[in-house]
């Protein structure tokens, strides 16, 4: 029979020493879910009655590590932006008119995490431009050309560190890719 126990400790240690505690003669303990005080949650199918696990073998009694943050900069949180557009529109003929519309970008290095470990946490710079061709008509009529992201770059804008359990795996996240196309719109 397995047991699901929530613990309401404030430690990895506490926590599992308690729901042990709460487990014993029930055969294994299933999953542990720590309350608020400890925020984790761990999955485990080891017998409660099993002898060979002592919290106070493994580092710092898994609490995690002390590390100064102090001087560090908050993640995606780049020094220096810019970022301008512009605009001009043309009487094509007395029914139409044409827009032309460029859009720049720029975004200075950043960091990922707020650890500031340097060159993983490190985002580098980028820099996207936009195009985009509006033929507008006094009938309703809209036609607009686009194209997003001109160079196509593709610049990471942000990871996640997963933890060790699934191999200390790291999901990034990216810029939009070139998008060319057309949109036409009809207004009443």
């Amino acid at each position: 029979m397995a047991v699901d126990c929530v613990a309401d400790r404030p430690g990895h240690s506490a926590c599992l020493q308690h729901c042990l505690r709460r487990s014993r003669g029930s055969g294994y303990l299933a999953s542990l879910r720590c309350g608020p005080n400890c925020q984790r949650t761990f999955f485990t199918s080891v017998p409660v009655g099993y002898h060979g696990f002592d919290p106070s073998t493994v580092p710092n009694d898994g609490e995690g590590f002390y590390k100064d943050l102090s001087g560090h900069k908050l993640p995606n949180a780049p020094p220096f932006t810019v970022s301008f557009g512009t605009q001009y529109t043309l009487p094509i003929t007395t029914d139409w008119a044409g827009t032309a519309r460029a859009d720049y970008y720029w975004q200075d290095y950043s960091w990922a995490r707020v650890f500031n470990d340097n060159p993983y946490d490190r985002l580098r710079g980028y820099t996207n431009v936009n195009l985009t061709l509006i033929f507008t008509n006094q009938n309703g009529w809209q036609v607009m050309l686009y194209d997003k992201n001109v160079f196509n770059t593709t610049a990471i804008t942000g990871d996640f560190l997963n933890s060790d359990d699934s191999g200390l795996t790291t999901n990034i996240f990216l810029t939009d890719p070139k998008l060319i196309g057309i949109r036409v719109t009809k207004n009443w």
